[in-house]
């Protein structure tokens, strides 16, 4: 387990996620603020500007929103700078009679679910409060006797359908004028060696995937062909990735797992729907970030989308 993650494993996200459930909503400098409140041994403080992976640089809050985002505990808007707590709902897992339960979970609903005590489990997590799992033999019986719970059946699975491609975000990209200002020396571009974002010389502009610094949040832009395209910064390291993937593999295959190499951001929907094959966090192994219970042709699928060459671990 790397550093990064030790760091991580110093709040308490049951608590937090619990104090969310209540709170419902807010903007994304209070969430900041639960978080440090919720760090009683003040552990985070060096390192809540920048935590390095192996790899990548990522901000302590944003690998926390992450996780409740994929889990589909929170929905984030960045722009608006906003959370809101998703509705408490059942996921079920593909070809099983089993769930887990994934938004709001205030101490009432957790006792109401506990009367269904010898069906009612809950698991260790990796950085995230505990997955709850549900075992049912009729499911219209839990939505008859749990009638606050949602029930999504599929959902993965109609998620990976609708997600684009890396060659339909590619054509679809909003032309823009340049970013760089005539007083800007350097830009910042993505290094799909080094895994991160650098300096870069702004007068000698290759392609690749270029960083502009914004009050709250940062800008990401394609350049390709002398023309400015902007693109969410995930699919656009994907796109980067595209061209060199037969001499550089960032996702692999084995043992009902995937493995993405830690310093790549799988797009949001792609990220919430692998991890809603089974409701747990990725866990991080070997520089990697692996995803579970994921099938062979889910995995080549989803490397199909994002335009990479899927290697075995």
């Amino acid at each position: 387990m790397s550093r990064n993650n030790n760091i991580l494993s110093c709040i308490d996200y049951d608590i937090l996620f619990e104090y969310l459930s209540y709170i419902k909503s807010g903007t994304i400098a209070q969430f900041k603020q639960y978080i440090n409140n919720i760090d009683y041994e003040d552990n985070l403080n060096d390192y809540k500007n920048e935590l390095t992976e192996k790899g990548g640089h990522f901000s302590i809050y944003n690998q926390i929103f992450s996780m409740f985002s994929r889990l589909g505990h929170i929905e984030f808007d960045y722009i608006n700078s906003k959370f809101a707590v998703c509705p408490p709902t059942l996921v079920v897992i593909p070809n099983t009679q089993e769930g887990f339960i994934v938004g709001s979970r205030t101490k009432g609903l957790k006792i109401l679910l506990k009367t269904y005590s010898e069906k009612y489990k809950e698991i260790d997590n990796s950085n995230a409060p505990k997955c709850i799992k549900i075992k049912f033999d009729d499911l219209n019986y839990v939505k008859e006797r749990f009638p606050q719970l949602r029930i999504s059946e599929n959902f993965s699975d109609n998620v990976l359908k609708i997600v684009p491609n890396i060659t339909v975000i590619q054509k679809n990209l909003k032309e823009v004028k340049t970013p760089i200002r005539q007083t800007d020396k350097f830009i910042k571009k993505y290094n799909p060696i080094k895994f991160n974002f650098e300096n870069s010389n702004a007068h000698n502009l290759t392609f690749g995937l270029y960083e502009e610094k914004n009050y709250g949040y940062n800008t990401y832009y394609l350049y390709d062909n002398q023309k400015w395209f902007e693109i969410d910064r995930n699919y656009g390291i994907f796109i980067v990735h595209n061209k060199e993937r037969e001499n550089n593999k960032i996702m692999r295959y084995k043992d009902k797992s995937l493995y993405i190499r830690l310093g790549i951001q799988l797009p949001e929907l792609i990220d919430r729907a692998l991890t809603m094959f089974s409701g747990f966090n990725p866990q991080v192994i070997e520089n990697q970030r692996v995803y579970a219970n994921i099938d062979l042709n889910t995995a080549r699928y989803v490397a199909n989308v994002l335009g990479q060459i899927l290697g075995e671990v």
